[in-house]
Parts: C-alpha cells; sequence; structure tokens
C-alpha cells in the first residue's frame, strides 16, 4: 500500500505565463481580493495622498531600466481590478515609509546547501502572504509572495539554482530612484550574480535592502544596500543575517538600530550565531528557526513570524511553515524545477 502524500498548503499557487503582462493578469486575478482589501487599507493611511504625489517620479525611473516589471504590473492591474494608478504606490511603499518592526533572520550553512529563513512581520497580514511558484519563459522561481506585489522581496529559489534571501535595513540617506522591491525581484531571477552586482553599481536606487545571495557549491554573498552606498561581501558558513548592517554602512542607520532598541535584530543575530554551526541536518536547522528562548517578543521564532522555510539544495527539496495553516505543520515542497 503506497504511503499518502501530505497535501500542499492551500496557499500554494503555480504559475506559467510567456510575458510578463501574462503572468501579471494571471496573479492579478489569483489575488483580485487581496489587492483590493490592501487599496482600501492603504487609502486610508495617513501619507496616501503623498504617496500618491511622488509615485510617478520611481515610476519613471522603474520604467527606464526594467519596463517588463511594470508591465507586469499593469497586467497584474487589469487582471484585479485595482488601477495601475493605486497599484503602484501600494508596491513602492516600503520606500516611502519604511517599517521599522519586521524581525527576519535569515540562515545559510552547510557551505551555501542548507538555509533558513523567517519571515516575521505583522499576524495581522499572514493571511497575505503564500508560496508561489511562477514560470516566464525559461525561468522559475519559488518564493514567499506578499499579494499586490511583484515578488522577491522574501525569500526565493529560481531555475538558476540561487537563492536569494532578503532582509529590511532602515537606513537615513534616500532618493528617488528605483523601489527596492523592484531590485529585489530583480536579483530573485539572477543567473549571473557577480555580473548583476556590477550592475547594482550604476542604477539609481531608492533605497536598499539585506541581499544574501547563495547556491550549491558557490559562495555565500551578501550585498547590504543603501540609496547611494552599496557593500558586497563574500563569506563563510555559518552565515546569519538579520535587519542591521553588518558592514561600515551600519554608520547611516536610523540612530534606534544604533542603540541596539527597538526590534531586537542583535539578540536575534547573536542567538542564530550562537546555535548555527557549519554543518547541520535539516532536523538542526528547523529546531533553529523554532528557537523560542528569547521570550515572544524577539526569538528567532517570534509573535511576528507568519511563515519559515528551509531549503535543501543537495536534495532539492524545501520545507514550509505557514502561520495561516500551522495545522500543517512544516509542508514539503519538491524544487523539480531545479
Amino acid at each position: 500500500m503506497k504511503s499518502k502524500k501530505r497535501p500542499l498548503h492551500k496557499s500554494f499557487y503555480s504559475f506559467n505565463a510567456e510575458t510578463n503582462f501574462e503572468l501579471g493578469c494571471m496573479m492579478g486575478a489569483a489575488f483580485k481580493q487581496d489587492a483590493k482589501n490592501g487599496l482600501k487599507r492603504s487609502s486610508q493611511s495617513r501619507d496616501w495622498e503623498r504617496r500618491n504625489r511622488v509615485s510617478d517620479k520611481y515610476l519613471d525611473f522603474t520604467e527606464n531600466e526594467f519596463p517588463s516589471y511594470v508591465e507586469e504590473l499593469r497586467g497584474f492591474a487589469e487582471g484585479s481590478g485595482v488601477s495601475f494608478a493605486d497599484l503602484w504606490p501600494m508596491v513602492i511603499g516600503s520606500d516611502l515609509s519604511q517599517d521599522k518592526s519586521e524581525k527576519c533572520t535569515a540562515i545559510v550553512t552547510n557551505d551555501g546547501s542548507l538555509i533558513g529563513s523567517t519571515e516575521d512581520f505583522d499576524a495581522s497580514v499572514k493571511d497575505e502572504i503564500y508560496i508561489v511558484q511562477k514560470t516566464i519563459r525559461d525561468i522559475t522561481v519559488f518564493e514567499f509572495y506578499y499579494s499586490y506585489s511583484l515578488g522577491g522581496e522574501s525569500i526565493s529559489i529560481n531555475s538558476n539554482g540561487i537563492v536569494q534571501l532578503t532582509n529590511s535595513l532602515v537606513h537615513t540617506d534616500h532618493q528617488v530612484g528605483i523601489p527596492r522591491n523592484v531590485i529585489s525581484r530583480w536579483l530573485s531571477e539572477t543567473a549571473e550574480p557577480v555580473n548583476d552586482f556590477e550592475k547594482l553599481n550604476k542604477l539609481t536606487r531608492a533605497s536598499g535592502y539585506s541581499h544574501t545571495i547563495t547556491s550549491l557549491g558557490g559562495p555565500v554573498w551578501n550585498i547590504e544596500m543603501t540609496s547611494k552606498n552599496l557593500v558586497v561581501t563574500k563569506n563563510k558558513t555559518p552565515f546569519i543575517h538579520t535587519n542591521h548592517y553588518l558592514s561600515e554602512l551600519a554608520r547611516i542607520q536610523s540612530e534606534e538600530y544604533k542603540e541596539g532598541v527597538g526590534i531586537g535584530t542583535y539578540e536575534r543575530y547573536e542567538s542564530a550565531i550562537a546555535q548555527a554551526k557549519k554543518k547541520m541536518t535539516e532536523g538542526d536547522l528547523r529546531e533553529l528557526l523554532s528557537d523560542n528562548s528569547l521570550g515572544k517578543e524577539i526569538s528567532i521564532f517570534n509573535e511576528r513570524t507568519i511563515a519559515r522555510i528551509l531549503i535543501n539544495l543537495k536534495t532539492q527539496k524545501a520545507f514550509v511553515w505557514m502561520l495561516r495553516e500551522k495545522e500543517l505543520g512544516w509542508v514539503e515542497y519538491e524544487l523539480d524545477f531545479l
């Protein structure tokens, strides 16, 4: 008698498209209600008028460098019934008012072949994060996806075998330019990271994230960015990143980060550093991603954790835990596109 395969999450979606516009139409139709709810919530915020007033300036930079992503968003707008004029300010919102309370933890070990991440935001948005596998022509990306976004701003693995983990950072230099969520989407599809790092230096960026990028047998790269500064490092494992700068760019963090208060980023970092090892099993890493030893507010697994993922590049499998479907526990996904 064959064993019954465990079900995938209801929040898992798969898309296959020939163009970015077609993909956008598909995803807009799938996440229509989330987009409408997001617009209702955003339009009631204090800075909504300001977002709309300045967002076109960011659009000009984006269309010049990444027109296909703008076309995808136009498709999303068509599929969801939300106007592009309203969708765009929502997509770039993190550049216009950065969230200082995100608490994600990225962990890379086993020479880059074993990767883990917690996605920490707010329990109120637990039903707006999904597991998405999307294919556009010859590139497939498996990722955590926030509805009505471009994707790429969390954790992803693409069919080139490259994993990207994105962590929010808060810094004091900003400018009108390409939104960091657009840059994250672009890097989520990379085939040649080193070449793309060179291009990053030439882009007019609005702000920046931390991007940890690795592959099986490859180095562990970390890029920390602001609008005008960029530091690339090549790291040994285990490598940890939370929500503060590890490089000299710490000098332009917001003051509360310099003082080490606010979101527990230093505590989570030190806790993960103390527990991570050069060689770990899946069980070891899963235990670390479940660590709540510092209490509900600042532990690696904390009250704001809405999703967790473990990726094993050697076995080509991912294991995903979602708060919205926590009764399923950790669910296995075959990364058969690698």
